[in-house]
């Protein structure tokens, strides 16, 4: 809202803040190893997940470590809030995607889906505007979609369409129907799959 720029790379402190006219701002937080993702939440907290110590964690809006927030054991890749508050986190850990309460606490009502379907890493999650999910990584078929994610009676993890030939790195949904993948090799651009 105050139109400053979050920067997160491979670079000296990782995560920069900008003015909006581009300079730095020298007083804002920077961590000791790669930032992968960064995300604001509705209240101007800011989430960031990494190859840091922790791999993700909550920054208050004058970069200052929210300490309550989860951690995880492996590198995060992509963190997103959805309409609801609930954080995806996706990454090299352990079922390889994860929803979080707005508090950090795991939501225990998001059932990911099991293995051998999500094996491997998550690169990339992105919320449609209907709720569900489409998760980008290396493992088997590349990009699928989630059930909607969001609190509804049927509301899960499960599988329902999707599939690419090469890893995939970055989902962005540019339009109604439609996203840009970009793979280890190429920029692609594949519609919504149809709903199940």
């Amino acid at each position: 809202a105050d139109g400053k720029i979050l920067v997160g790379g491979d670079f000296t402190g990782y995560l920069n803040r900008l003015n909006p006219n581009g300079s730095i701002d020298t007083d804002f937080a920077s961590f000791e190893k790669r930032v992968n993702s960064v995300t604001v939440q509705a209240d101007g907290k800011i989430l960031v997940g990494g190859d840091f110590k922790g791999y993700v964690k909550r920054l208050n809006p004058d970069g200052g470590i929210d300490s309550a927030f989860a951690s995880f054991d492996k590198r995060v890749n992509s963190v997103v809030v959805q309409a609801d508050g609930k954080i995806l986190v996706g990454g090299k850990f352990k079922g390889s995607i994860k929803r979080l309460n707005p508090n950090g606490s795991i939501d225990s009502t998001f059932t990911p889906p099991t293995p051998p379907k999500l094996t491997g890493r998550v690169n990339s999650v992105v919320v449609q505007a209907d709720g569900k999910v489409l998760v980008g990584g290396d493992f088997t078929g590349s990009i699928k979609r989630l059930n909607n994610a969001l609190a509804q009676p049927t509301a899960s993890g499960a599988l329902v369409g999707g599939g690419s030939s090469s890893w995939v790195w970055i989902i962005v949904i540019v339009a109604a129907g439609a996203a840009v993948v970009a793979t280890g090799i190429g920029v692609g651009r594949r519609r919504k799959p149809r709903a199940a």
